[in-house]
């Protein structure tokens, strides 16, 4: 009961305060992410579909069981700006059978639950970069297995009854170092009502940082369920979030806020290296540091390695220099990644970069 008395009482003096307080200057890294996960493609369209005023990423299960008017409707919410991820699958979380969340099992969890779902995906025309776990379970062995395929990953806090505010796991600012990002969640079944979102984001707006959330379902009124968000619930947290003055990022352009600890293979590239690459009309310019190479592919980034008719060209070895490789005929809209060999062996690789 006192638990109960004592969190009434932390919003009743935070609300207070956010009348009381003064007028600060907004920082542009900060943030809020909203995610959604599952195959409720319906009721996110008919929530986003007409609004211009914020973006959110839609990590999609059961790709293979959508509708042809669902795919469209997921394809007319990304030419929006935004995100369309990857959710697995058919939903098995890393800690069910056959997995178990056994290191050994993370490339049958790749081939079973992550590379159908590509598949299925860039069949439609989407080309994911990001990935929400089912249940949110997730370890380092499976981080892993998946980055080359999907970089940008995303678990859950073990929140075990924190306000939001608190939860340090769930911010991120430019200076931060992660492998990956959590979010917590905000539909019913979690408890997290509207005081308790602001106050989250009133820290992100403070601090300078990006938080992210997650919800399931949005529901109409009169509508119930454990893993759905009112649709007034919603709007109030969108609209409590641009009196604040944050940005609506998508996940894929949050994680690419900060200096990400493991987001490409430790195979892949050495600490010393310096590669970038930039779109120039239908070239993309290459410029490598501290890397001999040999040849540069150019990859689609959910894949691992060149393949014979992807574009590419050679290098005469040297540790430093500049190229620029053509993209004919390639798909608008998917993103890339630029691969250095030398003598066969990866010896680098760029920043995914999207064309």
């Amino acid at each position: 009961m006192w638990r109960v008395v004592s969190r009434f009482i932390y919003y009743f003096v935070f609300s207070i305060g956010l009348l009381l307080a003064p007028i600060t200057v907004y920082s542009a890294s900060s943030g809020v992410v909203l995610t959604f996960d599952d195959t409720s493609v319906n009721q996110w369209y008919d929530f986003f579909a007409e609004r211009n005023d914020v973006k959110a990423t839609f990590f999609v299960s059961h790709w293979h069981t959508l509708s042809s008017p669902q795919v469209e409707k997921l394809r007319s919410l990304q030419n929006k700006g935004n995100e369309i991820g990857c959710h697995s699958y058919d939903h098995i979380p890393i800690h069910h059978a056959p997995y178990l969340s056994e290191p050994a099992n993370a490339p049958l969890y790749v081939a079973q639950q992550v590379l159908p779902a590509i598949a299925n995906m860039q069949a439609a025309g989407f080309y994911p970069q990001s990935f929400a776990y089912p249940n949110g379970r997730h370890n380092e062995a499976y981080d892993d297995a998946l980055r080359p395929y999907l970089p940008y990953l995303r678990a859950t806090t073990s929140n075990t009854g924190q306000p939001l505010s608190t939860l340090n796991e769930l911010y991120h600012t430019s200076s931060s170092r992660y492998g990956f990002l959590s979010g917590d969640g905000i539909d019913s079944s979690y408890q997290h009502e509207l005081p308790e979102i602001t106050a989250a984001m009133q820290r992100a707006k403070d601090r300078g940082e990006i938080l992210t959330l997650y919800a399931h379902r949005i529901l109409p009124a009169g509508e119930t369920h454990a893993y759905g968000t009112p649709a007034s619930k919603l709007n109030a947290v969108i609209e409590q979030a641009k009196a604040l003055g944050l940005r609506f990022y998508t996940f894929q352009e949050a994680y690419q806020v900060g200096n990400r600890s493991g987001a490409v293979s430790s195979t892949v590239a050495p600490s010393s290296a310096a590669i970038s690459a930039t779109v120039e009309g239908d070239r993309v310019r290459i410029q490598w540091d501290n890397t001999p190479t040999d040849f540069i592919g150019i990859v689609p980034a959910n894949q691992t390695d060149w393949q014979a008719g992807m574009a590419g060209a050679t290098a005469d070895g040297s540790a430093a220099g500049k190229l620029g490789i053509t993209l004919a005929n390639a798909p608008r809209g998917q993103a890339y990644v630029a691969i250095l060999y030398r003598n066969t062996a990866k010896v680098g690789v760029s920043a995914p970069f999207n064309w």
